[in-house]
């Protein structure tokens, strides 16, 4: 995963005090979010212009 670091090395995460417990969560929400390829995403193919399923159930 590719994380932004400054000259000292430290990333965003490091710079947030330890005690914020909320704003460090939403980082590491953040962090897991952008660690998941688009590859592993399901494409539903919604952009079908194509009434129905293909099936042929609906030609009753």
């Amino acid at each position: 995963m590719y994380r932004i670091k400054d000259k000292n090395g430290e990333t965003p995460l490091d710079l947030i005090p330890p005690g914020d417990e909320k704003l460090r969560a939403l980082f590491r929400k953040t962090q897991a979010q952008n660690s998941v390829s688009r590859d592993d995403i399901a494409d539903d193919d919604d952009d079908d212009d194509d009434e129905g399923s293909g099936s042929g159930s609906d030609d009753d």
